[in-house]
């Protein structure tokens, strides 16, 4: 008798009830009467849309529903109210998540959208498309529009609304006529980027689309920060409060610190401070404080408190934020530069011996033998305000050039004028051995690290006290490069070097007056005790300096 054959195992796939993750455009489907009800809500109110259908991924619990916390909503009901929005937000406080769920209800419920999404780098960028994929595609299949495109960086629905995502850059929103432009963590673009991306977008926005700008601070020079004192300047010209606190520039600015997290506490901020061992950092990512987030040369919370002031009056183009006085001694110093239009040359005059700077000269279509002219005329001008007393007449001029490559041309023009055409005494670095030298001061990179070191602890210990708010731009992009320091990216750094030569000379200064030396022998050196350098970790900005 044949025997039977067993009949094929077949392996069970067991179907549960869950949604496509993406439907088909123009797809037929037919409503429940509950749905219709369902999909108006929705459309009407954007709280109802996410706080019952928004999926997102907790850390802790998973796939969850969005429940806006209070600060959140204000957040987005900023959005709704507003055409412009600055967001200020501390680290983790779903800044993000809110605005992923507003983009996509916006998308959703409003047909032909173009909604740009942009943040410091294509991969963040990316992580924000991702998010609002993810709640689109838990959607129920009734309640999603229809797509005609789906990829990693952009999504096409069927009522011709689509959201694409890009990195920040000048050319982000080129050819698109937006709806929306949503730019995410803006101070973490390199500044130049920044004034590029903005030039670019601001026509772009201007036939009547919506801004909504988010991030944690950063410097306080870059567009970001622009934007944000813009949106906090709340009246008008004839001082009074603008509609519904709307800046000026017609931004709405909204703030939060993490104490705003109901889930936050005392206990919390010690240990998170604890943990990133750094007020700085704890401050510009929790605090929301402008700190810059790059390794200056100066303490960071140092530079953020910095202001200056508007200079008290000019001659030719020499800013001066205080006029000499008879019974003070100052300092001059001239970076020059070829005066071609690309770098620029510097000048710096600080007064003796409170080291306060009184002047300031900067600009790039000057030749050298012009800008030692204006050094000329710098040092006549000094002259003539201490002669205008001659009873009390008690302080000296010191003034010096960097000589570095075409400093040399430099050399040769006061040369030609003759020194004696200038008021006070050209101060040059030691001479060390048989070998003569240039006259001025040849900042090689030893000597550049040297003399950062000190210029650092005269400004951190408030022995040194700076007015001109472009010498401060410049220091919150005055960065470690390398094994020395300059400007950031392609950031001029003129000013901060003008200011280093002031630097070189109060230390010879020092060696023959003794007022001086006794101000500041605590704070910086004699050129014996210059040997090696005076620094070690900078790892948060801070450099580590020998005691003297």
């Amino acid at each position: 008798m044949p025997r039977k054959k067993k009949p094929k195992r077949r392996n069970r796939v067991y179907l549960t009830p869950a949604v496509s993750p993406v439907k088909k455009a123009r797809m037929q489907i037919s409503y429940t009467p509950e749905q219709l009800l369902e999909l108006k809500k929705c459309s009407e109110d954007v709280f109802y849309f996410i706080e019952n259908y928004c999926y997102i991924v907790d850390p802790v619990k998973g796939n969850v529903i969005f429940k806006p916390f209070d600060y959140q909503r204000e957040i987005i009901n900023n959005f709704i109210g507003n055409r412009n929005n600055v967001v200020m937000a501390g680290r983790q406080l779903g800044k993000t998540t809110c605005s992923a769920a507003y983009l996509l209800w916006e998308a959703i419920f409003k047909s032909e959208q173009t909604i740009l999404v942009v943040s410091n780098v294509f991969s963040a960028a990316i992580e924000i498309m991702e998010r609002i994929r993810y709640t689109y595609e838990l959607l129920p299949d009734w309640l999603k529009p229809g797509v005609d495109g789906y990829n990693k960086g952009s999504i096409a629905f069927d009522n011709k609304s689509r959201i694409i995502s890009r990195a920040t850059t000048k050319n982000s929103g080129r050819g698109l006529s937006l709806s929306i432009l949503y730019a995410d963590e803006l101070s973490a673009v390199d500044i130049k980027k920044q004034r590029e991306f903005w030039g670019a977008i601001r026509p772009t926005l201007s036939t009547g689309g919506k801004c909504i700008i988010t991030s944690t601070p950063g410097n306080d020079e870059d567009i970001f920060a622009q934007i944000w004192r813009g949106a906090n300047n709340t009246y008008d010209e004839f001082g009074m409060p603008t509609k519904n606190g709307v800046g000026q520039n017609g931004f709405k600015a909204t703030k939060f610190t993490w104490s705003a997290h109901p889930d936050r506490d005392a206990a919390w901020e010690k240990g998170e401070r604890a943990s990133m061992s750094d007020d700085a950092l704890f401050e510009r990512e929790h605090n929301c404080n402008f700190v810059s987030a790059d390794e200056t040369l100066i303490n960071p919370m140092l530079l953020a408190s910095l202001k200056g002031k508007d200079h008290a009056f000019v001659t030719g183009k020499i800013r001066w934020y205080s006029k000499p006085m008879p019974n003070r001694s100052y300092l001059i110093g001239l970076d020059p530069s070829m005066g071609t239009g690309r770098d620029f040359a510097a000048i710096q005059v600080f007064q003796l011996p409170e080291l306060i700077q009184i002047a300031e000269w900067q600009h790039n279509k000057t030749d050298i033998p012009n800008q030692v002219k204006i050094l000329r005329e710098i040092t006549k001008y000094i002259e003539e305000c201490q002669n205008e007393n001659k009873l009390h007449r008690e302080g000296d001029i010191y003034w010096t050039v960097e000589n570095n490559s075409i400093g040399e041309a430099a050399n040769i023009v006061i040369k030609e004028i003759g020194e004696d055409n200038f008021a006070g005494t050209y101060l040059s670095q030691p001479q060390k051995g048989a070998i003569k030298r240039r006259k001025g001061y040849t900042m090689t990179n030893k000597m550049k690290l040297e003399t950062c070191a000190r210029f650092k602890s005269l400004l951190e210990r408030e022995k040194m006290h700076i007015c001109s708010k472009a010498l401060i731009s410049q220091l919150k992009v005055f960065i470690a490069k390398g094994a020395s320091y300059g400007g950031k990216g392609n950031e001029h750094d003129d000013l901060v070097m003008s200011t280093l030569l002031v630097v070189k000379m109060l230390e010879r200064v020092m060696s023959f007056e003794d007022l001086i030396r006794e101000t500041f022998q605590e704070t910086v050196g004699g050129e014996e005790d210059i040997k090696q350098p005076m620094w070690g970790s900078h790892a948060t900005g801070q450099m580590q300096l020998a005691p003297h």
